[in-house]
């Protein structure tokens, strides 16, 4: 990353030192804000850029992703709705209008800027998955999978970029879409395919934990959440499942039965009800964008 400022810094100088009066010149400099995370600047040398060319799309982009980093949703929106002016044909100013709409909850708005993404770039996996991520908030799951599953085997057949990390997010959602959708067992092949991407996961390990106690693998999730916990000391969702899971095996343990097989299963069905497991499902089951 290092090298990455200094060779951008660099670029930056030198157009500015030969171009003064080149909008991609100030542009340079404030991508070069932008990275280090100064944004008063940043924001400052791409208005510049802006100034000099009105028609500079990039820089609207830009700049509205300097307003994004800090949160500020109506600035960004703004910028990102000029740039759509500019960039006829180019699906992704409706892409970044969605993503600040989904981050303002307004999920009405983010499906309608998604789908008109959609219509220039019919299969787009950013846009695919960011669509997804609403309907999961929105409690539609079916909707959710069938989004989310065009945007994988979209990136299945660019092999070259199916095994980037960050499209970890996207596998991750899709196990727990499925577990949802109680399809136990792709929720898990989807985790492990994420767990490969980041292995350090501890929310990955979580939620490999938490599907597994849906598969009744009681000593299976305890390992897991030990496994989250390892890389997170702090992960409170894996915490609170583990001692939900401890307590549930220390109570199986104590039931005696001549028919062992048949009532542990309803022994197990009666204490997932009776034990809260859903706060922390909910907890582990926050959809995460791709930023």
């Amino acid at each position: 990353m290092n090298c990455i400022k200094k060779e951008l810094f660099e670029i930056a100088h030198s157009l500015v030192k030969q171009y003064p009066q080149d909008a991609v010149s100030w542009f340079a400099v404030g991508c070069y804000y932008l990275l280090i995370g100064n944004m008063d600047p940043a924001r400052k040398f791409f208005l510049k850029a802006t100034c000099l060319n009105r028609s500079f799309s990039p820089a609207w982009l830009a700049l509205g992703h300097s307003f994004a980093q800090e949160s500020e949703h109506d600035q960004a929106t703004s910028a990102y709705f000029t740039a759509a002016q500019i960039m006829k044909g180019s699906f992704l100013p409706f892409l970044y209008i969605g993503l600040e709409y989904t981050l303002s909850n307004n999920f009405k708005l983010a499906e309608r800027f998604y789908q008109q993404a959609l219509n220039v770039e019919c299969d787009d996996p950013f846009v695919l998955h960011e669509l997804g991520v609403i309907w999961f908030k929105s409690q539609n799951y079916q909707n959710a999978e069938i989004s989310m599953r065009r945007a994988y085997n979209k990136l299945k057949s660019m092999s070259h970029k199916s095994t980037y990390k960050e499209w970890e997010p996207l596998l991750n959602n899709l196990g727990h879409v499925c577990r949802k959708l109680k399809k136990y067992q792709d929720s898990l092949d989807f985790h492990r395919k994420a767990l490969a991407l980041q292995p350090t996961s501890s929310s990955t390990w979580t939620s490999i934990g938490l599907t597994s106690i849906f598969l009744n693998k009681f000593d299976e999730a305890i390992e897991y959440f030990h496994q989250a916990l390892w890389y997170k000391k702090t992960d409170l969702v894996a915490k609170k499942l583990l001692d939900k899971c401890l307590n549930l095996v220390k109570d199986q343990s104590s039931v005696i039965s001549m028919d062992g097989s048949k009532n542990r299963k309803f022994f197990i069905r009666k204490k997932l009800n009776k034990l809260n497991f859903y706060g922390s499902l909910n907890e582990a089951s926050n959809m995460k964008s791709l930023e």
